[in-house]
């Protein structure tokens, strides 16, 4: 009967013994299955972030497709019109507008890139060829910028040059000896000339000389026996004294 009792007990102790084992258990799955809740729950959200992510990403990625882009054609046009700018004309402060609209163009094209490129943190092989285009067309503005100045230089030296030599041909032209010369040529032309004809010709139609010095020239002519005075009415009458031309320096 002892021995009943006795192996009635271990039973009894044993299956204390893996009851509180299944209990162990069984709360260390509870724990781990709220564990595993939490986990699927955060990467859920994580998931929702990087999806909301990559649409932005997206969105800005055609913003950016849709900029204004310039072209090897927009720039060798560019090139090909400067190189036609030779002279001072009308065209050229034209050419100059329009190249300072497509740098504007340019500068604000670029800006918008910029922009829109530091919001994205990966680097973009197509952007980074874009970036080099502008940076190419940039370097070649400058060029022509450059060259600009000394074209200018060049067309005012040659403008500079040629007024000189109107002024010296003029003052070659308006000489005294010329304008002598012209004087008698013209009375030895017409046989006999007044005063008032021989001034409209040589100051008031080619404006040889002034009024003033008309007159001492004619004087001049009178005295040295070139021209005389062949009436004295209201208007003196000159006529020629010798056959050849004056000549005085």
């Amino acid at each position: 009967m002892v021995w009943f009792f006795s192996r009635k007990n271990e039973e009894s102790k044993r299956l204390q013994t893996i009851n509180e084992a299944l209990e162990s258990s069984f709360h260390h799955v509870c724990q781990d299955t709220a564990l595993i809740f939490r986990w699927l729950n955060y990467l859920y959200h994580q998931n929702a972030h990087q999806q909301n992510i990559v649409n932005e990403l997206q969105k800005k990625l055609s913003q950016i497709s849709s900029f204004p882009t310039v072209t090897q054609d927009e720039v060798r046009r560019l090139v090909e019109e400067h190189f036609r700018i030779r002279s001072p004309d009308a065209k050229v402060g034209e050419m100059l507008q329009r190249m300072a609209q497509l740098e504007q163009r340019l500068g604000q094209v670029q800006a918008k890139r910029d922009e829109a490129l530091q919001q994205i943190p990966a680097q973009n092989e197509q952007f980074s060829t874009v970036l080099e285009k502008i940076r190419e067309i940039n370097e070649r503005i400058s060029i022509l910028d450059r060259r600009k100045p000394v074209e200018v230089q060049i067309e005012r030296e040659s403008a500079i040059s040629h007024l000189k030599d109107k002024i010296i041909k003029k003052i070659t032209r308006n000489s005294k000896a010329h304008v002598q010369n012209f004087i008698f040529n013209l009375i030895q032309k017409y046989k006999q000339a007044t005063g008032l004809q021989l001034r409209e010709i040589v100051v008031e139609e080619q404006g040889l000389c002034s009024k003033s010095s008309f007159y001492r020239l004619l004087t001049e002519l009178e005295e040295q026996g070139k021209i005389e005075v062949v009436s004295q009415g209201k208007e003196k009458l000159y006529a020629s004294k010798v056959s050849e031309s004056v000549v005085e320096e």
